[in-house]
């Protein structure tokens, strides 16, 4: 054989090995960085976009919106009609709301039937709600899965940058306390953190509450 020529098969093996590692770690990082059911971005890359979103924001002294979405009884859908089904519709979901939102968003899926949502540069609050409104205009047509017409309502919570808070745990805490707050309002709404009463202060010491059960903080005395 040509030494030449083997130099060349070697040299193009090499060259194989090379873009199939390449593709290999691209893969990998992939899948560290987005949900592996609707192909959104994971909560790992949300909370690393909304630190790098903040940070650009503070910079350039502009506005941010972080959006808590969460899917009204979703848990029916499940059981009604599968968990296959209900796989199904999240995937549309994610499709649905991606549609509506511009390429400098971030959309990701956090867990179960929860949704975040970055606005980079949104301007203000109104600018904010608006997009909510799309996001609950664009979901109102039934989804067909399965052979059939499933309905779904959303329950946004809306918090502003640097107006609700001015760290990206912050927004997290206000825009998740919002959207409670829109479910107690009777779901299948949008509403802003700066909407602030004594609602939303109850709703936010409930969660408060519930975090301190979970974590142990409570020590119990008998008299």
């Amino acid at each position: 054989c040509d030494p030449w020529e083997r130099i060349l098969r070697l040299s193009a093996r090499l060259a194989q090995i090379a873009i199939e590692h390449r593709r290999f770690c691209d893969q990998l990082d992939h899948q560290a960085h987005h949900d592996s059911l609707t192909g959104l971005a994971n909560r790992a890359f949300l909370d690393e976009q909304l630190e790098s979103a903040v940070m650009e924001a503070r910079s350039l002294e502009q506005r941010l919106a972080f959006l808590y979405i969460d899917v009204d009884e979703f848990k029916k859908i499940n059981d009604r009609h599968s968990h296959r089904a209900g796989d199904a519709l999240l995937i549309e979901l994610g499709n649905r709301m991606n549609a509506v939102l511009r390429s400098s968003d971030t959309l990701a899926r956090i867990g179960g039937d929860e949704f975040n949502v970055v606005l980079r540069d949104i301007g203000d609050g109104a600018a904010a709600m608006e997009v909510a409104s799309r996001l609950l205009e664009t979901i109102r047509h039934p989804f067909p899965i399965h052979g059939n017409d499933l309905t779904v309502t959303l329950s946004i919570g809306v918090a502003m940058f640097p107006d609700d808070g001015q760290e990206a745990p912050d927004l997290q805490r206000q825009g998740d306390a919002a959207m409670y707050y829109a479910k107690s309002l009777g779901k299948n709404r949008a509403q802003a953190f700066a909407d602030n009463d004594k609602t939303l202060d109850s709703v936010r010491m409930e969660q408060d509450l519930r975090h301190a059960l979970r974590e142990g903080w409570f020590e119990v005395y008998y008299q």
